[in-house]
């Protein structure tokens, strides 16, 4: 039996250790395939055999865990206590700058002004209690939940900073000492500002996807026993007869009964022009009915349609989880232990070797001051925001540190046509005819354009005006007829016929002569992917324009960089074979996927990625969410749409294409940069931490006070930051 998908709420989750937790409770049932716990959308998605478990026994083990679960809701339901519990909000983290500045400036500039240690310590008490005192909610529950991670780090080395540095302040030992207030408070800064990022990229995210539920109407109009019944759409069922008006969203997937007209389907294939569809064919939820009227029989379930699909598939993504944060908090989970272990080894061993209490104390809180982790804190941020700083003056975005990471290791790029590789505006590209028109026939067929709402119908007013000095006629506006998927007609009051078709349908009919001038001028732009129009008077063609999309300026110049940088390069489009096919060899892209459904490209991404390949999709539309979603780097152009911004992990804010390979290059060097800072951050902890317990004193009288062990943390601080700015300094030579 296929396995079940259901998604419930979680309440109570706080930090990764509480996800880990969930998950691991779910797992344990027999039955559970996969089992993925979202703490920005508090909830866990299974994958279950049905026949083996029941979805009773998800929220029993839920329960038993420690966590609430009301029970099944829907794919989009997120729970708003939990995101209250787990998130920073944006005037709590200005708090945390306003508390945290003034810290950190008497700390760097000021450390000898006595009132301002006072100060220090008031406004860092005050930083830890208030804003930041989420980040100690969730290192409670790590330490309740036994599951050690970085934010158990951090918590635990701010408070030791804080509190030794209290004491110190407040009972002053005798001889010189040093204060760290300054050091909790940036760190505790850094870190939420890298947490209130997140959320607010995650939050984007399940709003877009939220808004997809837009798309279908909420009351459908079904034929039942002769009558036209308004119902919701969860009371339409299979093999229900829908009746679907003109320039209505197409509510269900089903095939044509009755009727004839043009779909504009770019939610779904992200194709401009519009499709021809006649009684046998399929139509999918989400899409616009152009012309005529429809009777559709449903033949999927409301819930299950292709739009549904997507809008699943997309949200099951965000359940999962960036490798960068798992390594994070594996490292945490040895680190925090470890630490600890060394500390209490400290104590005992001085306390049983020296029976001095504030020798043995001293040494401890040496160890724990040290082991600090403001330089493995700072190893990645920095980075990122030099990266990110580089990425925005050269005209793009990236969503999160976890793309930065994974951009660079990209071995395959695949592109979308409409919108992306090229700028997904209709144009005409070249005519015949029309320069010989008269002024009464161009204005006859610019004032019937001027009357639809055709994607074609502006581009060809646009040509027509531009050559002939056409004239607006109401009368011919009010007399137009629109032939359901053929075009436009017009009979003037003296019996003369207009018509505006496709060239395709022209060709079928044999009582129009069509010469070799026009037939070589159809084959030529045919060959090259573009639709062809014709205007017809009476018998007589009298004009013929070809209309196509515009190649991106630089389209060429980015696929010829990825090709040097060893990526291969393909393209997924819902258009047709032929116009796919002359566009990638205009680019340089050899291996082509056309006529594709959304599920089909996410399909071939996660095929590619199966095979081991890390995989790039640039995207732009609704149609290519689930491809994005898939990906292991999503890129979306600034104005595709809502859905494909949010979810695109990089963001082409002045739509040069050229800027993906600069990412990719930023990227590997951000990952090269960070590397270099965690050794650095590791090294000096692996040195520093033995010689603040004491571990060489007996031999070489020399051991760490915990001032030397202040300074020597923050030189490495220095030395990672200073690394990371290398970063900024890095040009795109295209």
């Amino acid at each position: 039996m296929k396995p079940s998908v259901v998604i419930l709420p979680v309440a109570g989750m706080t930090c990764a250790s509480c996800v880990s937790a969930v998950e691991k409770a779910v797992k344990s049932l027999d039955g559970v395939k996969e089992a993925n716990a979202n703490l920005a959308l508090g909830n866990v998605s299974i994958v279950f055999d049905p026949e083996k478990v029941s979805q009773e026994s998800f929220v029993q083990k839920i329960i038993e865990a420690g966590y609430q679960s009301p029970g099944m809701t829907g794919e989009f339901s997120t729970n708003k206590s939990s995101q209250r519990a787990n998130e920073i909000g944006d005037r709590q983290l200005l708090w945390v700058y306003i508390l945290a500045t003034p810290v950190a400036l008497l700390g760097m500039f000021y450390h000898s002004y006595s009132p301002g240690h006072y100060l220090s310590f008031i406004l860092t008490a005050l930083l830890i209690v208030f804003p930041a005192r989420v980040l100690f909610v969730r290192a409670w529950s790590q330490l309740r939940h036994r599951a050690p991670a970085m934010d158990l780090l951090v918590a635990l080395s701010t408070l030791t900073a804080f509190f030794y540095s209290g004491i110190t302040l407040w009972l002053p030992p005798s001889g010189t000492y040093h204060l760290w207030f300054e050091t909790p408070a940036m760190l505790l800064a850094f870190v939420l500002t890298g947490r209130f990022l997140e959320a607010k990229a995650r939050h984007r995210s399940v709003e877009a996807v939220n808004s997809l539920k837009h798309l279908q109407p909420e009351l459908i109009t079904v034929i039942r026993n002769g009558e036209h019944i308004s119902l919701p759409a969860t009371q339409v069922a299979m093999h229900d007869r829908v009746l679907i008006k003109p320039f209505e969203i197409i509510p269900v997937d089903g095939t044509i009964l009755k009727g004839e007209t043009e779909i504009d389907d770019s939610t779904i294939t992200g194709e401009p022009l519009p499709k021809h569809k006649k009684k046998g064919d399929f139509v999918f939820a989400g899409t616009r009915n152009l012309e005529g009227g429809l009777t559709v029989l449903v033949t999927r379930p409301v819930g299950q349609t292709l739009l549904d699909g997507i809008i699943h598939s997309v949200a099951r993504s965000l359940a999962e989880k960036a490798p960068s944060q798992q390594m994070a908090d594996k490292i945490a989970g040895i680190f925090v232990p470890v630490v600890l272990i060394i500390a209490l080894f400290t104590m005992t061993i001085w306390l049983t070797a020296s029976g001095n209490i504030s020798q043995a104390l001293t040494y401890t809180i040496t160890v724990l001051i040290i082991a600090c982790p403001c330089a493995l804190g700072l190893a990645t941020p920095t980075a990122l925001v030099a990266a990110a700083g580089n990425a925005a003056r050269h005209g793009f975005l990236f969503r999160d540190g976890e793309t930065m990471e994974k951009a660079g290791k990209i071995d395959i790029a695949a592109f979308d046509k409409t919108g992306t590789l090229t700028t997904g505006k209709l144009e005409i590209k070249d005519s015949l005819g029309i320069e010989n028109l008269g002024i009464e026939d161009a204005s006859v067929f610019y004032s019937m354009e001027k009357s639809s709402q055709h994607p074609l119908s502006k581009p060809v007013a646009d040509a027509l005006i531009q050559v002939k000095a056409c004239n607006l006629s109401e009368d011919v506006q009010h007399a137009v007829r629109v032939i359901p998927g053929r075009g436009l007609s017009y009979t003037s009051s003296e019996n003369t016929e207009y018509r505006i078709v496709s060239f395709d349908f022209i060709r079928q009919e044999s009582s129009l002569e069509i010469n070799e001038e026009l037939i070589s001028f159809a084959t030529r732009h045919a060959s090259n992917g573009r639709t062809l129009i014709a205007g017809v008077k009476d018998k007589e063609i009298l004009w013929v324009m070809a209309a196509g999309d515009t190649l991106r300026e630089d389209a060429f110049q980015a696929i010829s960089q990825l090709h040097v940088m060893g990526i291969q390069t393909l393209l997924l489009t819902g258009d047709n074979h032929e116009a796919a096919t002359a566009l990638a060899h205009k680019v340089g892209i050899k291996e082509v996927h056309a006529r594709l459904l959304p599920s089909d490209k996410k399909d071939i991404i996660q095929s590619l990625k199966s095979q081991g390949n890390r995989v790039l999709m640039a995207g732009d539309g609704i149609n290519d969410a689930e491809a994005l979603s898939s990906a292991d780097v999503s890129v979306a152009m600034a104005k595709g749409s809502n859905l494909a911004l949010d979810i695109a992990s990089i963001t082409l804010i002045g739509e040069q294409l050229s800027s993906i390979p600069f990412a990719i290059k930023l990227s590997r060097f951000t990952h090269s940069i960070i590397r270099q800072n965690l050794f650095w951050a590791f090294f000096y902890n692996v040195i520093c931490i033995p010689l603040a317990a004491g571990m060489f004193f007996p031999f070489t009288g020399f051991t760490l006070n915990p001032m030397i062990a202040g300074a020597a943390m923050s030189l490495s601080s220095v030395i990672v930051v200073t690394n990371s700015l290398r970063i900024s300094r890095l040009k795109f030579n295209p």
